[in-house]
């Protein structure tokens, strides 16, 4: 799917979320999917896009330190969506490295155990920050 920045910037950051809170042990010992590979690169990807933005950097660091705030959130996504507008080199690597994540097995039924178990994304409901969410396939249940 072909995302417009302000989107884009919302779907990384709904990504992210379970990304960062996975870090934290005690939340990973509660999951029993690993972490994914291609939401940790988009995480590196805007790390290293981060570095020469001080202000950047520390929304970043916020966010990483309180990844269910969504103070923290809304200034990350303004942020990546600063910085998509002024590189469109940006733009096409993260939108690349979406749609990987969007087609990755593992980091659709890790975002799907993360957002079907809180029964809503952390932006939902929020008109100033809602956004489509990942695409997450969802499992039907089984039966027994």
């Amino acid at each position: 799917m072909n995302y417009p920045i302000d989107d884009l910037a919302a779907v990384a950051v709904t990504s992210l979320v379970p990304y960062l809170k996975a870090a934290n042990k005690a939340y990973a010992d509660e999951i029993d999917k690993p972490i994914p590979v291609k939401i940790g690169s988009l995480y590196q990807t805007l790390q290293t896009a981060f570095k020469n933005e001080p202000a950047a950097a520390k929304a970043l660091v916020d966010f990483e330190t309180s990844p269910d705030d969504k103070n923290a959130q809304m200034t990350l996504r303004a942020w990546i969506i600063t910085l998509l507008n002024a590189d469109s080199n940006l733009t096409t690597t993260i939108r690349k490295l979406i749609e990987e994540i969007n087609q990755d097995e593992d980091s659709q039924n890790f975002l799907s155990q993360y957002y079907i178990g809180m029964g809503s994304g952390p932006l939902a409901g929020d008109s100033s920050t809602d956004a489509p969410p990942p695409d997450v396939k969802k499992k039907k249940p089984k039966t027994r």
